[in-house]
């Protein structure tokens, strides 16, 4: 027995999904838009959003094919958040809810956010390179950069527009006939930030 279907939606959300940047310094919130597809009405009930980081301004006694909600930051929670999802309830006949995801864009990135060697070799050095960008086209400067268990040494440091380019060189500190260690290379910015690197 073949059954073939087609899903057909009846609420959709403009934007899809949400892309929150609370480092910047003039945006609190962002805009929703929530349509009926199949043009009837409905009252938004309610909400619910990871770490309780996002609240939605919203009138349960409106009914309407359309609603436009404003979505506002807490831009201290949302430090601490890297994703998650908004859910909102509503009293659509065949929709009781609609949920959205958000990521946050963090103030830094660092590429690549990992630095994994294979087959390390007491005192043998290994160089790769690492990048670290501004998300927010803020300009900045490294202060120092450390390194937990002395394994890892900036060699070169090339500053680009919002970020810079480093040339780093591992030193393996491990007994003969091992090949397994760890180590973190901390970035400190002149703004305070701390940047961890995990080498494995």
């Amino acid at each position: 027995l073949v059954m073939k279907a087609e899903v057909v939606r009846r609420i959709a959300l403009k934007p899809s999904r949400l892309k929150l940047r609370p480092y910047e310094m003039n945006t609190d919130n962002q805009q929703l838009v929530i349509e009926s597809l199949d043009a009837r009405p409905f009252s938004v009930t309610g909400f619910k959003s990871t770490s309780d980081c996002i609240n939605v301004e919203y009138d349960p006694t409106v009914t309407a094919s359309t609603f436009l909600l404003d979505v506002k930051m807490d831009k201290e929670k949302l430090q601490n958040t890297s994703k998650g999802n908004l859910t909102l309830t509503l009293t659509h006949p065949e929709v009781n809810s609609v949920t959205l995801p958000f990521e946050v864009v963090p103030k830094f990135s660092i590429s690549p956010p990992l630095l994994i060697v294979f087959n390390a070799e007491p005192e043998k050095p290994i160089i790769r390179k690492v990048s670290v960008f501004n998300n927010y086209d803020e300009d900045f400067e490294i202060e120092t950069t450390t390194s937990k268990e002395n394994m890892i040494e900036v060699i070169n440091s090339h500053k680009v527009t919002n970020g810079y380019h480093l040339e780093v060189k591992i030193l393996p500190k491990i007994a003969e006939g091992e090949s397994k260690f760890t180590d973190v290379l901390n970035i400190k910015t002149k703004q305070g930030v701390t940047l961890p690197v995990n080498c494995h």
